[in-house]
């Protein structure tokens, strides 16, 4: 069962606020849980793991001789703290302490949102580009690494021998066959 704010009082939550502060989110728990069976939401997953994130960056891919895969690195503090402007869109980070599902501890997930204020300052969600290009090098850094695609059966063969496969980070049928079938 979720405790799921209905849509008033979600956005009575957001009007009462004080302050842009997105610590006791309302449904988190649920958001993660959507998050993790491919339901749209405003949070982007992160995983602590770069072993995992090679494992989702090659597992959907093909490989071929141009292509490529890119796996994304995301530090929050490069520095003593964080400093938020009211007019700019700020990221806000949601730790891996939730009751949600046993994919999320699997892989080691952690998530964000993008939050900023509206013409009326009503915070609402939006879009994570519009913090990375503001190049403040003391906070909220993203960094891209590309791999070639033809490395594909390589990473994911010796992923699987680290026991990171489709199994072992989603735990049903479907994905025991899936990592049957790719080895």
């Amino acid at each position: 069962s979720w405790n799921i704010p209905t849509p008033p009082d979600y956005d009575k939550w957001l009007k009462d606020k004080h302050k842009l502060s997105f610590i006791n989110l309302p449904g988190y728990d649920y958001l993660a849980y959507l998050r993790h069976h491919g339901f749209p939401s405003p949070f982007l997953d992160w995983t602590a793991s770069p072993y995992i994130a090679e494992f989702f960056a090659f597992n959907g891919c093909s490989p071929s001789e141009n292509g490529s895969v890119s796996v994304y690195c995301y530090l929050e503090y490069a520095d003593v703290g964080k400093i938020r402007s009211s007019d700019q869109p700020e990221i806000y980070v949601f730790g891996p302490y939730v009751k949600v599902h046993k994919r999320h501890v699997l892989q080691q997930s952690q998530y964000t949102i993008c939050v900023e204020l509206d013409d009326k300052y009503n915070p609402i969600y939006a879009n994570h580009e519009g913090v990375f290009t503001r190049s403040d090098t003391r906070q909220d850094q993203l960094w891209k690494f590309n791999v070639p695609s033809n490395e594909r059966n390589k990473a994911l063969k010796s992923l699987n021998s680290m026991n990171i496969n489709s199994y072992s980070l989603f735990g049903s049928e479907d994905s025991l066959v899936d990592a049957i079938s790719t080895n």
